[in-house]
């Protein structure tokens, strides 16, 4: 699947519109042929070739259907979604063709800024995050694949933000795209201090400086990894997401001016 996002002025919605890449190495051509797509995680056994065998009709023969008299209609099938085109088409061999999988949808989007200091360094990672839900514009299944992200300058022509390639997204399920670094952020990750305060416990001191050189109020996300038995010592930031080997705070960065903060961790062993 292909995916064009184009991002609106204000960044809190975008168009989407979706399509199929469909690639013909068969050798052979199909003429009125019904075409479906299977998208999921559909589990294959590698089997020895069956090439030349009389009763075995090879993958590119299957394609070959009755042309249907019905745009892709989408439907479950066992525990993936089949999508039917909904008129007959041509595949001549060694051809790329693309077809429209959905008309354009406007969605309600978010940017989200995101450093974690054990990967990038110094690097603030920008995302566009929508959720696939009615509600939000979409709410139907989305196959996984590569989108492309636009926006347009001043009104005029569009200008290429970003890509990444997202996996196949459920009704409902939230989708995290990432366009690239943050020009005008960044952000530092010090290890102050690391004290063993027993055989079978340790403290650690982390500094987090985060740098804004916009002319705005940003939130970063800032993501820590952690590790064993561990819980915090003292005052926080404000926790946005907690799980066993992770720790995400939200912080505020002043426009033209930084924030940083520290926090200490106890390990147990």
């Amino acid at each position: 699947a292909e995916y064009t996002a184009r991002v609106n002025e204000a960044e809190d919605r975008l168009e989407l519109m979706g399509w199929a890449s469909i690639e013909n190495r068969s050798g052979l051509s199909f003429e009125g042929t019904r075409i479906q797509l299977m998208a999921g995680d559909v589990h294959r056994v590698t089997e020895q070739s069956y090439r030349g065998k009389p009763g075995v009709r090879s993958n590119a023969a299957m394609l070959a259907k009755a042309p249907s008299s019905a745009g892709f209609e989408e439907q479950p099938l066992f525990e993936y979604h089949l999508y039917t085109l909904d008129r007959p088409a041509t595949l001549t061999d060694r051809q790329v063709k693309q077809l429209v999988l959905f008309p354009p949808a406007t969605i309600k989007a978010a940017k989200e800024f995101s450093y974690d200091g054990s990967g990038d360094k110094d690097k603030v990672r920008a995302n566009l995050v929508l959720n696939n839900t009615k509600e939000n514009g979409r709410g139907k299944p989305l196959p996984g694949g590569r989108i492309r992200v636009y926006k347009s300058v001043g009104g005029k022509k569009d200008a290429f933000a970003g890509e990444d390639r997202i996996g196949h997204v459920a009704e409902g399920e939230e989708v995290r795209v990432y366009l690239g670094n943050a020009f005008d952020l960044v952000g530092e990750r010090i290890v102050k201090e690391t004290r063993q305060i027993s055989k079978r416990s340790r403290q650690e001191t982390v500094e987090i400086q985060l740098r804004n050189r916009k002319d705005e109020t940003v939130s970063v996300t800032v993501i820590e990894h952690l590790r064993g038995d561990w819980k915090f010592v003292g005052e926080t930031p404000k926790i946005k997401k907690k799980e066993a080997r992770k720790v995400e705070f939200e912080v505020t960065v002043p426009n033209k001016g930084e924030k940083v903060f520290t926090y200490q961790v106890l390990y147990k062993w």
